[in-house]
């Protein structure tokens, strides 16, 4: 059991926070403004929600530092991806270590997809992902999703303006120290194309890093960790990579550099441990490592694209035929899919609502988010240019 065991918990919030410095503030006396000092800050509800989830779930939390720390330095699993691969983590890695990778995303004036809508088959959930706040603020926030959110204020933000003494960790393995907003919950866009028109995923990444001259991108999940990556979260992840490669790119046509590809890609998500860890003990997270290389993962890029496409054609119907979210509405009701491990959909109380509100005339356009575009196409040259020049690329291999 001992080899499970990765930091100890902190003694302010055993239950809570895992710690890379150990015991060394309560022997050596307080370092420096830390993750315990900010909790103390955050709302005590949520706090206390998420205290409860971690007890159930067996889960206990690290900052994104501790997570690069413990992947550079005492971690080995089994990557996985197409072809040459699979194989050993550590092997991949070949010496380089995950640094972060700091950049500031300028988000544009409209978009049609998020990164993480494409779980599922629910189309209609996908469209609410988009809604406006002003109205999806009406209804109770679950506690799982107070959780989610409380979580990932710990992993991948931090105060302003403090010596944030875990951002130091990052020294530990060779990387410079950087505050987590400048790699950590970037806001990034992707220009793809979908049946012949530009179309904009954007998304957040918890985790923007690199590897040598590859892309990699680090994510925080609440499922449990298994043997095999989920789709939605490769798809999900791969948009982050792609993003953060189009900008690389942008930045090189701007100073006249030839447009390069990024490949491969590391995608790595951090799972809730399996079996989960007793109350009072921190049990390993599960990581997961997906390896992406352009030329070995046709398929995947394949049904990448299809799935992006399906989608917004998908959620394209649902807008222009409001009976179809009626139909849908009533579908899903009569086949209890609005239920998942025992646990209502976070939706049930919207589609309601909604199925209100279309039989009485209501569109579902009327409660999109005014930056969810769907009747724009982006006009977009210099992406098209980066993605024809990295076909190309590949075709001359």
């Amino acid at each position: 059991m001992k080899k499970n065991l990765i930091y100890p918990t902190c003694y302010r919030h055993p239950n809570i926070f895992r710690c890379e410095f150990g015991e060394q503030c309560e022997l050596d006396g307080e370092p420096g403004y830390c993750t315990a000092d900010w909790i103390d800050t955050m709302d005590p509800k949520h706090i206390d929600i998420l205290r409860a989830d971690c007890i159930n779930e067996g889960y206990t939390c690290a900052g994104i530092e501790a997570e690069l720390l413990f992947l550079n330095t005492d971690c080995d699993m089994d990557i996985d991806g197409d072809e040459k691969a699979r194989g050993s983590f550590m092997h991949q890695l070949k010496g380089e270590k995950i640094m972060p990778f700091p950049g500031k995303f300028t988000p544009g004036k409209f978009y049609h997809l998020r990164a993480s809508e494409f779980g599922g088959r629910c189309y209609l959930a996908q469209l609410i992902s988009k809604f406006r706040r002003d109205f999806i603020d009406q209804f109770p926030v679950s506690e799982m999703s107070i959780a989610g959110t409380t979580r990932h204020e710990i992993c991948n933000a931090q105060p302003e303006g403090e010596d944030f003494i875990h951002n130091r960790t990052l020294d530990r393995f060779g990387s410079p120290i950087s505050r987590r907003e400048s790699y950590c919950e970037q806001e990034m866009e992707y220009v793809i194309m979908v049946d012949g028109k530009q179309r904009i995923i954007r998304g957040h990444s918890d985790g923007q890093l690199r590897l040598g001259d590859s892309i990699a991108v680090l994510d925080f999940k609440r499922a449990l960790g298994g043997a095999n990556e989920s789709p939605k979260h490769r798809i999900q992840l791969n948009i982050y990579a792609l993003a953060r490669e189009q900008y690389n790119n942008r930045m090189r046509l701007f100073r006249g550099a030839e447009v390069i590809p990024r490949d491969p890609f590391i995608l790595i998500t951090v799972k809730r441990p399996f079996p989960p860890a007793k109350e009072g003990r921190a049990r390993r997270p599960k990581f997961h490592a997906t390896r992406i290389y352009r030329p070995e993962s046709r398929a995947f890029y394949n049904e990448f694209r299809h799935t992006i496409a399906e989608s917004f054609r998908a959620q394209t119907a649902l807008l222009e035929y409001p009976d179809l979210a009626l139909e849908l509405i009533a579908e899903n009701r009569k086949k209890n899919l609005c239920m998942k491990d025992n646990r209502p959909c976070f939706n049930i109380d919207i589609c309601e609502r909604l199925f209100d509100m279309i039989s009485s005339g209501s569109d579902l356009a009327d409660f999109l988010a005014p930056e969810v575009r769907f009747d724009k196409e982006a006009d977009d040259p210099v992406a098209l240019e980066i993605e024809e020049r990295i076909q190309s690329f590949y075709r001359n291999l």
